[in-house]
């Protein structure tokens, strides 16, 4: 899966560029209504100092709840190159998708970092579109 950031948002809380990554994510065959998925995830992160490589990885659980909704509670971390702050960072989030489309998703989500600097949380929402299939 490729996706990026984009550079939006108050001044103190965005970067001033995209940061575009890459997710490989593996669905295990589980009962039926609930997913559970471990991926791993490669972004060109940024801060203020310029741009760096971050690696990370997690296990996200999801629920449906309708046939085009479902709910969704993930733990990750992200690991920064050294000497770019925390080297190991952990979160939790969760949140709600609803299939808009055959080949089209939105998402609303939430969470709060376990470790790691102030401001430990943060909301979003995103749009998935499925191109092949």
């Amino acid at each position: 899966m490729l996706e990026t950031s984009l550079p939006t948002g108050s001044e103190g809380y965005r970067t001033g560029r995209l940061q575009p990554s890459v997710m490989f994510v593996l669905d295990l065959g589980v009962p039926q209504g609930v997913t559970l998925s471990p991926f791993t995830t490669y972004a060109l992160a940024s801060d203020d100092t310029g741009q760096y490589n971050q690696f990370g990885g997690g296990v996200s659980l999801g629920v449906s709840l309708t046939e085009r909704a479902s709910c969704f509670l993930e733990y990750f971390g992200l690991g920064k190159e050294k000497g770019r702050g925390p080297e190991t960072t952990h979160y939790l989030d969760g949140g709600f998708t609803l299939l808009l489309a055959e080949n089209c998703q939105a998402d609303i989500h939430t969470g709060l970092g376990i470790n790691g600097p102030d401001p430990n949380y943060f909301v979003g929402i995103g749009l998935s579109y499925l191109f092949a299939r």
